[in-house]
């Protein structure tokens, strides 16, 4: 089952290089984005892959249904994603402090980096 998950994996990424973005032009980014859903966290791509995972996980759990000590396998995708993105995170926060400076610090400052704060200032 995993094996296959991995396989349809590679298949999507080798789809998508060579036929999803050809018609995008790429640029460098140069000014920081704290609009939208960067003013609420400041990696909603790596929140979404540890949501999905844990999603898909819970689903193939309740689907199967296993027993002890097999009933740990859906979820070890999980426990192996969430702590990746989070360090994948960290890392790239390192060369966001290097090329913005004190505005991605004041930026680390507000917003939460990966789990959304519940409440508002204004609360």
């Amino acid at each position: 089952m995993i094996g296959f998950g991995l396989y349809l994996h590679a298949l999507w990424r080798s789809v998508w290089r060579e036929h999803g973005m050809r018609h995008v032009e790429l640029k460098p980014q140069d000014r920081l984005v704290t609009r939208g859903i960067y003013a609420h966290v400041r990696h909603p791509h790596y929140l979404s892959n540890m949501v999905v995972a844990s999603g898909i996980s819970l689903v193939i759990f309740s689907v199967f249904q296993p027993r002890l000590p097999l009933a740990i396998l859906p979820f070890l995708p999980s426990l192996i994603l969430i702590p990746v993105e989070y360090w994948i995170a960290i890392r790239e926060e390192r060369d966001l402090l290097k090329k913005f400076g004190t505005e991605y610090r004041d930026y680390m400052d507000r917003v939460p980096r990966i789990i959304p704060k519940l409440t508002t200032e204004d609360e």
